[in-house]
């Protein structure tokens, strides 16, 4: 009897640390970025906005151009909700040459905004073009939020980001209601 509760205490011990060790604690202030946040008028870019919670972590849902895009792990930092997501994926080559990009058929995609220690080790021709987009929320006087992004262009070959192109720092996009 003695061993079938110490087998008992054991399995119901071991339970409750495994839910402990895998639930996860949201800061404090993510409930006010909760619901649906509908932008006024829906005008092409970026549409409404979906903020849940799911299995301890925030999920953003973004309406873009007839699509619905779905970033998970937002973060919260510092009153702001932060999410991402992978934009536009394109092949080709792609070098830097007196601070711009340059394309193989001669053309130029702007000026470049960051080079990579890996672009002077022999890697000096992308083969791939990564763009992402980020954002983030954030709660304004009103009661409402305001969305704010910039979009990032990485150049990789192999995997290995070589340069990047950068927007300026975030811009803001449009006001958001939950009302």
């Amino acid at each position: 009897m003695k061993r079938i509760i110490s087998i008992l205490f054991m399995v119901v011990t071991g339970l409750v640390c495994c839910v402990d060790v895998n639930a996860q604690q949201l800061p404090d202030g993510y409930k006010k970025f909760l619901g649906v946040w509908n932008c006024e008028p829906p005008i092409g870019g970026f549409g409404n906005i979906k903020v849940i919670e799911a299995d301890g972590k925030l999920v953003v849902r973004i309406k873009s151009e007839g699509e619905i895009i779905t970033c998970k792990n937002a973060e919260l930092k510092n009153g702001k909700l932060y999410f991402s997501f992978a934009g536009a994926h394109e092949w080709g080559k792609w070098t830097v040459k007196n601070g711009k990009i340059m394309t193989e058929s001669g053309g130029t995609d702007g000026s470049v905004s960051r080079i990579y220690d890996s672009f002077h080790y022999g890697n000096k021709i992308a083969n791939e073009e990564q763009s992402v987009w980020y954002f983030y929320l954030s709660e304004n006087a009103d009661g409402d939020m305001d969305l704010f992004y910039h979009c990032g262009i990485y150049y990789l070959k192999n995997d290995i980001v070589l340069f990047e192109q950068a927007s300026s720092p975030y811009i803001h996009y449009r006001k958001y209601t939950n009302w």
